[in-house]
């Protein structure tokens, strides 16, 4: 495989510069814990649903996944339409109940819900389980990059990690929503170039059609990922991409409204990935990426992803003392002066919504 070329170096350091900057840019919004966990309800909701669309974003997008999709035909299909349904199920159900909340981080629910103590357990098990996840997403993307651009491993792994590191403890939910915004501005152009030069390189939507496996073009599904696993991957982000980290995007916004339309925004996203799974799995990537930038563009994008699955800021948002709440919550709007239990507007969908 032709190694990168000035163009790939170039863009990859611009863009961690544009991170660097993007850190210290957005200090100036942070004066609290309110707006430093999330955003002190302030972040455009078209800022905050691209967000989390692209938190769904890492390096195996672009490589493994592509590789499952040609492998399992629909089953790959069904995946990304099962993410798809549960933003849905966001849609109707979690985000404007987490909205009302009013809360700072996640951790402050189980607080309120249950007791310090299961506060403390869960937040202890999250930390020990991100380092876990996070090393495990840092070496994929430090392979990936590593591959396409010729970076030592274990230095790619620093690297990005550092910078990671750097503009989320800086900047906290701000910059992370708005580096993924970045990273959608950057990918989201760069998917549709790979969709047409990928249906260009065979013949377009017929001459692909007509290249697929058969096992592609039926609803048959068999091996790992059969439809006893696409219905329990399903069940399983229903309720994992509706809270943790996608949750504070949807207390992060202004009401219930914008929060709601964060979660439809990505269902379209997630809708959107299941037809791209079909356009990028067949054919060559590695001679469709040897185009100057592409790799570069796509080594950019990943550390922005990696940042917005991990939410490192969202590890020490464990650490949150859940006495700041109700300073918090009559500081984003003066005219509330009596705190609603959390718990309460989760459970009961007759709490009036407070904005």
């Amino acid at each position: 495989m032709a190694g990168a070329n000035f163009v790939d170096y170039a863009v990859i350091a611009l863009y961690a510069l544009l991170m660097v900057r993007v850190g210290f840019y957005v200090l100036r919004f942070n004066r609290g814990a309110a707006e430093y966990f999330r955003g002190g309800s302030r972040i455009p909701w078209l800022v905050a649903g691209l967000s989390c669309f692209m938190a769904g974003f890492s390096a195996w997008t672009f490589t493994g996944a592509a590789g499952v999709a040609y492998r399992s035909g629909v089953a790959a299909i069904g995946l990304y339409i099962g993410n798809a349904l549960s933003f849905l199920l966001g849609y109707f159900i979690f985000a404007k109940r987490w909205r009302r909340t009013r809360i700072t981080t996640v951790m402050e629910y189980l607080s309120g819900r249950f007791n310090p103590a299961t506060h403390q357990v869960f937040s202890w098990t999250m930390i020990v389980f991100q380092l876990f996840t996070s090393a495990s997403t840092l070496f994929g993307l430090s392979l990936f990059v590593s591959s396409a651009c010729g970076f030592p491993v274990t230095w790619t792994i620093l690297g990005a990690g550092a910078l990671i590191v750097f503009y989320c403890v800086l900047g906290g939910l701000w910059a992370v929503v708005v580096t993924d915004f970045l990273q959608a501005s950057i990918l989201m152009p760069f998917c549709m170039v790979l969709v047409v030069l990928s249906l260009a390189r065979v013949g377009g939507v017929s001459g692909l059609v007509h290249s697929l496996p058969p096992e592609m073009k039926t609803l048959h599904v068999s091996g790992e990922f059969g439809w006893l696993y696409i219905a329990a991957w399903t069940i399983m982000v229903a309720f994992g991409y509706n809270t943790s980290a996608m949750a504070q995007r949807y207390f992060s916004v202004d009401d219930e409204r914008s929060a709601r339309k964060i979660a439809l925004l990505t269902q379209a996203g997630d809708a959107r990935q299941a037809g791209h799974r079909l356009c990028n799995a067949f054919p060559n990537g590695d001679r469709i990426l040897r185009a100057a930038g592409l790799r570069g563009a796509v080594g950019t994008g990943s550390p922005a992803s990696e940042a917005g699955n991990n939410d490192i800021h969202r590890a020490m948002s464990a650490r949150v003392n859940p006495r700041r709440r109700a300073t918090d919550q009559t500081t984003d709007n003066p005219s509330c002066s009596e705190e609603i239990p959390p718990h309460a507007v989760l459970k009961s969908p007759s709490v009036p919504p407070v904005e």
